[in-house]
C-alpha cells in the first residue's frame, strides 16, 4: 500500500509544479491531508531537513535501497535541494548508489517539470543511440496535439 501511496503522493506534487509551485512548495502542499500522518509526514520532513546535508551522506543515511521507507525521504531531499539544478540532482543521484533509477524517475519527472526540457544538457539527448527516433516521435505527437 506504501507504493500506491507515495506515488499518489509524488502524482500530486508533480500536480502541483505544473500548476507553476516550486517543488519544495509543492512537496509541502501535497503533504496536507492525507500525507499529513506517519509515516508519510515523518519521511517528508527528515527529507526536507536534510537538504543542508552532503547528498550522498543523506541517502547513505535515508538508505540506498528501493524500500519505500528509505526511497521516499531520499526523493524528497533531491527534489528541495536541486529544485533548480536538474543536471546536479540526477547527477548527485546516481553518484549516491543503491536504487539510484528508481529515485531518478521520480526526481527527473518534478523537478524536470519545474526547469524545462531546456535544463536537459544537449549532450544527454544527441548522444542517445535512439535520439533520431525518438525526436520523429515526439514530432508525431505534436502533430496529433
Amino acid at each position: 500500500m506504501q507504493v500506491i501511496d507515495s506515488a499518489e503522493y509524488f502524482a500530486r506534487v508533480v500536480w502541483n509544479v505544473l500548476q507553476g509551485q516550486t517543488p519544495t512548495a509543492a512537496l509541502k502542499t501535497a503533504k496536507r491531508g492525507a500525507f499529513d500522518t506517519d509515516p508519510y509526514s515523518r519521511w517528508i520532513e527528515a527529507g526536507l531537513k536534510s537538504v543542508g546535508d552532503d547528498t550522498r551522506q543523506a541517502i547513505k543515511d535515508f538508505g540506498q535501497m528501493c524500500e519505500v521507507a528509505a526511497a521516499f525521504p531520499s526523493v524528497v531531499h533531491l527534489i528541495a535541494k536541486y529544485e533548480n539544478d536538474l543536471n546536479g540532482a540526477l547527477v548527485e543521484n546516481a553518484m549516491a548508489g543503491g536504487d539510484s533509477a528508481g529515485r531518478g524517475l521520480i526526481v527527473g519527472l518534478i523537478v524536470g517539470a519545474h526547469v524545462g526540457p531546456d535544463a536537459i544538457p544537449n549532450a544527454w539527448q544527441t548522444e542517445l543511440k535512439a535520439y533520431d527516433h525518438i525526436m520523429g516521435l515526439l514530432g508525431n505527437i505534436d502533430q496529433h496535439s
